[in-house]
């Protein structure tokens, strides 16, 4: 009787435990996926895959301090929707442009998407489907600028608004275009180059940098060029999102934060000269000291696909380099602090 006892009270408790178990692992797995939050905010946030570049630990690295002002204590994360073009959209806007035929598609591997392209004798377009990217390019006339009535920068930039305009690539919501630069170019068998004078130019190149909240979007931009006649001859279109919307203000790293993670990173994002903006290993050899002095925020777009927008830091300053020569330099740091980010 004693045993028959003892075996039910083992069953019971095993019955109970089992239940306890169930119903815990149903609740763990229920909401694995769900972000951990700290106050009212959501942590795990991806970190921004930004592109660097190893330093020499033979190089000397310092910092201007004092011109390196405290960035704001906090700052909008946006959720964002990535910006792709269905097949008929790309087609669409490929007749806008002038082609009729069909296009050729071939998959781009590093940027993991579609890529379609038109070809005549006179004009080509290539669109990037996943990234909702553009390069469009007219051949030009050969006509020296003597033989073309020339129009005025602001003739030119009423050209270019219209033409963003009605055919639907200006931005919508919290994303702004902002007009960087507008200049006269001349072009020939050489290469192109600004003029300031519409008297030896034959084209106007217009430059528009995509903005939030008043700070850049990185790798977003637009350069468009019209000739004389009037006509667009060239289009690159790098657009930011289709929408966004506020996550949430997280807080930003302290001053001392960056200053470590630029000694501790020794890295730089780009290095600017006359013939490159992404540094190769051999140009990175020939910096001999590197002086950062400037810290501005900017929202970095690195993938077509990300979820998130998120604040990051560019600080900026000067290498010298052999041959006494010197290059702008910039490095991209996370801004938000390191609690919220996914390790």
């Amino acid at each position: 009787m004693i045993k028959i006892k003892n075996f039910f009270s083992k069953y019971w408790l095993f019955v109970l435990l089992t239940i306890i178990a169930t119903i815990f692992g149903t609740f763990y797995f229920k909401n694995k996926s769900i972000p951990p939050i700290v106050g009212n905010k959501l942590l795990g946030l991806p970190s921004p895959q930004i592109e660097s570049y190893k330093i020499p630990n033979s190089v000397s690295i310092s910092l201007e301090e004092n011109n390196l002002e405290s960035p704001k204590k906090d700052l909008e994360v946006y959720q964002a929707s990535s910006f792709v073009f269905s097949d008929q959209e790309a087609i669409e806007i490929a007749k806008r442009l002038g082609f009729l035929q069909l296009p050729t598609v071939t998959y781009n591997q590093i940027r993991k998407g579609n890529v379609y392209t038109w070809d005549d004798e006179q004009k080509s377009l290539i669109m990037n489907l996943n990234w909702g990217t553009i390069n469009y390019h007219q051949k030009l006339k050969n006509q020296s600028p003597s033989q073309i009535n020339s129009i005025t920068l602001t003739e030119g930039e009423e050209i270019v608004s219209k033409f963003l305009e009605s055919n639907g690539f200006l931005p919508n919501g919290d994303i702004s275009l902002v007009k960087k630069d507008l200049f006269y170019i001349k072009t020939s068998e050489m290469g192109a180059k600004k003029v300031s004078s519409p008297q030896e130019a034959n084209l106007i190149e217009a430059d528009f940098d995509y903005k939030i909240n008043q700070k850049k979007i990185t790798n977003c931009f637009i350069i468009i060029a019209i000739d004389f006649s009037k006509q667009i001859v060239n289009f690159n279109y790098q657009p930011a999102f289709k929408g966004v919307k506020i996550l949430d203000n997280y807080p930003l790293k302290l001053r001392d934060e960056i200053m470590k993670d630029l000694k501790n990173k020794r890295e730089i994002s780009y290095l600017l000269t006359p013939s490159s903006y992404s540094p190769t290993s051999e140009e990175v050899k020939k910096i001999t000291s590197l002086s950062f002095n400037q810290i501005e925020i900017a929202y970095y777009k690195y993938d077509p696909l990300q979820s998130y927008l998120q604040p990051v830091f560019l600080v900026t300053g000067i290498a010298n380099l052999e041959n006494n020569q010197q290059a702008e330099i910039g490095v991209y740091l996370p801004a938000i602090k390191d609690q919220y980010l996914l390790k």
